[in-house]
């Protein structure tokens, strides 16, 4: 390009050239950028080539240290400045470019493009020792894989502003800031990028912000890929993407990308609305955030089976606010949270999630909430699995769930949290679960300090009724679930569960029920609920064949297993008053004239004459009970000769026989050896 010395300037280009060396602002036009690209008035023109020489210091002239400023031009020709060692900023606010602005390599104390409309601006590798201000309604158009504004390994010292500014291009990415490095703030309130590709329409993988970054209110599209691309971002200060951000993309890899991201300060994303029919709205594998996770009236619609929100791996420092969050996924899991690790609590009241997965709804499996997990009033629906997915789940305080809707369709449970520890509360007040293929609740192996679980949520089909009803239904699993207490039931509607709710037999919720009564002094309370689990053990358990089971039926009339040792006593009371009867009976069974089935032996002084009465009491018990002989067998006995007195001495045989079972049921019983035969079932 033909170039001219400032000495061959046109006059309003020199008056140009005073104005800047006096540190005055050259206001070209109050004409709009519009308006600027459009007319033809040479009144409003300045060429790039003198703005380059200007900042180049050539033709003797000294720039006032203020710099270049000015406002309202049309700037004419390419303004390159790549690998240029500015020594004034340069200020171009409100200017109409013909071409793109290279700025490759460049070093600028400052930099201002506000308001101006650009045909491209390419920065990689700029140094600024100040801010570039970026905003105030700027707009740029890019082509292809070069994008709108390329920052690509740039370093501002100041803050970065993209306040309003507005970034398009459509066959490629609107704003490149692959390891950009900003030491202050970066600004975007309110601004919009569009972009088209899988490169994402604004790219900042490897970025690091000292500050803040703030995109409030702004509005990112990419119909063919993602609108946000931050792997590996590192933001010193908060991640501000609120109050009417919007994140539109198409992309099977996410619209807002932050995996492996770490944010020093809070990441908010409250009132946030994040779009992709392609695949995840917010991918945060492995994403580390000191302070806090805010999504408080956040909604985000996914596709697929990698979820809508995505937080696997995830550290985060202070709290995670899902308060209020709606997240929808037609083909997949809604919330992915498996190895989640929250250092202080974790708010999900109201969230409403919608999955369609075998892979369960919400995932929490493996996670870490070191405060409480807070669940109340949240709507969890998939009708392809289980609602909430909670294996392993480790909550260092509380988990509230009071009021929760799940609605589940897996027969692995609507919600399952087996092997998930509580070192709190498990308060299901309210709770309303549904599952049509299987159990609404799985605790198995699951451990809770206090257990808050209601008396309207476990009938089949979610309907609301006491538990006392005949739901035919497996509706629990409860097998190795560990608690103190039990709240908000009472433990006729806890032992109703168990023996009627759950999946098959097992003995450890008998066994912990009846623990948990104990340890709050309910003696008989806690037999009652061995008793009831020997009952079921007999209904669905394995004992053996008929003649076990029988045995094992004959155990419970006669000693309740061992836990209603009365009644073996009152038994052995009625043994001997049977046995005493016996003798009487012998007594006064004749053999012939004068001659009883309990006759006088040879040893007496009147052998073969009839016993007395008290003889004949005597001879019963004798026979019949053989623990303390009361001596009339040398007197009087059964005449085992005869028939009858076989027959006599049969019936003592059997009458020895029950006696002995049952001082050996009694004496166990009360020695705890049954108690601790039977924990095993």
């Amino acid at each position: 390009m033909a170039s001219r010395s400032l000495s061959e300037v046109s006059a309003r280009e020199l008056a140009l050239v005073d104005a800047l060396t006096s540190g005055c602002v050259v206001e070209c036009s109050t004409l709009s950028t519009e308006q600027l690209g459009t007319t033809d008035n040479p009144r409003y023109t300045i060429r790039a080539e003198l703005l380059r020489e200007l900042v180049l210091g050539r033709g003797g002239e000294r720039l006032d240290p203020l710099g270049v400023r000015v406002q309202g031009a049309r700037i004419t020709g390419t303004l390159d400045l790549t690998h240029v060692p500015a020594a004034v900023g340069i200020e171009l606010r409100g200017c109409f470019f013909e071409h793109a602005v290279l700025l490759v390599s460049a070093r600028l104390p400052w930099l201002t493009l506000a308001g101006s409309h650009l045909l491209g601006l390419d920065c990689d590798g700029l140094h600024v020792d100040g801010d570039v201000l970026l905003g105030e309604g700027l707009t740029a158009t890019g082509h292809g894989d070069y994008g709108a504004v390329r920052l690509l390994g740039a370093h501002v010292r100041g803050q970065l502003n993209f306040n309003g500014a507005r970034l398009t291009n459509e066959t490629g990415p609107a704003l490149i800031g692959d390891g950009l490095h900003v030491d202050g703030d970066v600004f975007g309130g309110g601004f919009i990028a569009i972009g088209h590709g899988e490169l994402g329409a604004v790219r900042l993988p490897g970025a690091h912000i000292s500050g803040q970054l703030n995109l409030n209110g702004a509005e990112l599209t990419n119909q063919a890929g993602p609108a946000l691309i931050g792997d590996g971002l590192h933001v010193d200060g908060g991640l501000v993407l609120a109050e009417g951000f919007t994140a539109t993309g198409h992309y099977e890899r996410g619209a807002v990308r932050l995996p492996g991201a770490r944010i020093s300060g809070q990441l908010n994303l409250d009132g946030a609305a994040l779009i992709n029919a392609a695949g995840p709205a917010l991918i945060g594998d492995h994403l580390d955030v000191d302070g806090g996770v805010f999504l408080d009236g956040f909604t985000a619609t996914g596709h697929g089976e990698d979820g809508v929100v995505r937080l696997p791996d995830a550290h985060i420092t202070g709290q995670l606010n899902l308060d209020r969050v709606e997240l929808t996924n037609p083909t997949g899991p809604a919330l992915i949270g498996d190895h989640l690790r929250v250092d202080s609590d974790m708010f999900a009241e109201g969230l409403t999630a919608t999955g369609h997965s075998p892979d369960g709804a919400v995932r929490l499996a493996d996670a870490h909430i070191s405060g409480q997990l807070n669940l109340s009033h949240a709507k969890l629906t998939n009708q392809a699995g289980r609602a909430l997915i909670g294996e392993h789940l480790q909550v260092d305080s509380d988990m509230f769930a009071e009021g929760l809707t799940a609605t589940g369709h897996s027969p692995d449970g609507a919600v399952r949290l087996a092997d998930a520890h509580i070192s709190g509360q498990l308060n299901l007040s309210h709770a309303k679960l549904i599952n049509p293929a299987g159990p609404v609740l799985d605790l198995e192996d699951a451990e809770a300090k206090h257990l808050f679980l209601p008396a309207l949520v476990f009938c089949p089909h979610g309907a609301a009724k006491r538990t006392s009803c005949a739901a035919p239904e497996h509706r629990l699993t409860l097998s190795g679930l560990a608690y103190t207490s039990l709240h908000a039931v009472d433990w006729h509607e806890w032992l109703h569960l168990i023996t009627h709710h759950t999946r098959d037999y097992r003995p450890q919720p008998y066994q912990q029920l009846a623990a948990a009564l104990r340890a709050n002094g309910h003696e008989s309370t806690a037999r009652e609920v061995l008793i009831a689990q020997q009952r079921d053990r007999y209904q669905r358990g394995e004992i053996g064949g008929p003649l076990v089971k029988g045995a094992h039926r004959l155990w419970g009339t006669l000693a309740g297993y061992g836990y209603r040792s009365r009644r073996a006593v009152l038994a052995l009371v009625l043994v001997l008053m049977t046995a005493a009867g016996l003798g009487v009976a012998a007594g006064h069974t004749p053999l012939g004239p004068g001659r009883y089935v309990a006759a006088r032996t040879t040893q007496a002084h009147d052998p073969d004459s009839p016993c007395s009465l008290v003889e004949q009491v005597g001879v019963g018990i004798d026979r019949s009970v053989p623990l303390a002989p009361m001596g009339i067998g040398n007197r009087c006995d059964l005449d085992t000769s005869s028939p009858a007195g076989q027959v006599f001495v049969a019936a003592a045989w059997v009458l020895q026989v029950l006696f002995w079972t049952l001082a050996t049921l009694a004496i166990a019983g009360y020695l705890g050896l049954i108690r601790k035969a039977g924990a095993p079932g």
